[in-house]
């Protein structure tokens, strides 16, 4: 029999007469401890970076809580290091930069936010409403519908919605999205004056001036703003 073999005493002991495997054994053994320790380090460095993500979600709300927009901004730009996709940072970064006047990414922070989470509702109107501000009524139409998709009655997505089709020129569809969010909302005085708005572009002057009185009924204070036609508020 050669000598180039392993010869069992038992279960747990092995004498090994092999000149080859001799020669290998510490190499094999660094490399299984190599693997080992990569293991290791593996597991502590997945669980450290959840205790940091925990960490800087806490210390984030916390300054959200006291204010402090600044520091909390660094907190949950921290949490994007680690999850690109929480869509609880980038919600709550949206806010932190509208408190400190940066809406341009305030506004990216708010896209990224309805498109990480579609259905939320309050995240998409504030969306809506900064996309109309710059323009883009093609992407307020989508976004509308999508939130009057997910909540039928919601009066501003409707309103949004005939704002931005009377843009499009397409006033009688912006007519009925107009009286639809009034319908919902028949206290709100701006649902009132953006239909005010469109029978004034439209020439119908005494339908106008009857919405800018029912908008007045509501909101009293409107008087003192320019939205107003100047003959309404004098002899209103």
């Amino acid at each position: 029999m050669s000598t180039e073999r392993l010869l069992l005493i038992s279960g747990d002991e092995v004498i090994m007469n092999s000149s080859a495997f001799l020669k290998l054994w510490p190499l094999r053994r660094t490399m299984i401890a190599l693997c080992a320790f990569s293991l290791m380090v593996g597991a502590l460095g997945c669980g450290d970076s959840e205790t940091q993500l925990a960490e800087f979600k806490e210390n984030g709300q916390y300054y959200m809580d006291q204010e402090q927009y600044e520091e909390a901004i660094i907190e949950f730009r921290n949490v994007l290091q680690i999850d690109p996709n929480d869509v609880e940072a980038h919600r709550n970064l949206a806010k932190a930069y509208f408190y400190t006047e940066r809406a341009r990414e305030g506004y990216w922070e708010l896209s990224e936010t309805v498109r990480l989470d579609p259905e939320d509702i309050d995240s998409r109107v504030q969306y809506t409403a900064i996309t109309m501000a710059g323009g883009r009524f093609d992407e307020v139409l989508e976004s509308a519908d999508k939130i009057i998709e997910l909540e039928p009655d919601n009066a501003p997505a409707h309103r949004f919605r005939g704002q931005a089709l009377l843009a499009l020129e397409r006033t009688g569809e912006a007519e009925e999205a107009m009286k639809r969010a009034i319908e919902i909302e028949p206290e709100n005085a701006a649902g009132h004056l953006a239909l005010a708005s469109l029978y004034q572009q439209s020439g119908e002057m005494d339908k106008s001036e009857a919405q800018v009185r029912e908008s007045l009924e509501q909101d009293p204070m409107l008087r003192l703003s320019r939205l107003l036609p100047l003959r309404t508020v004098m002899t209103g």
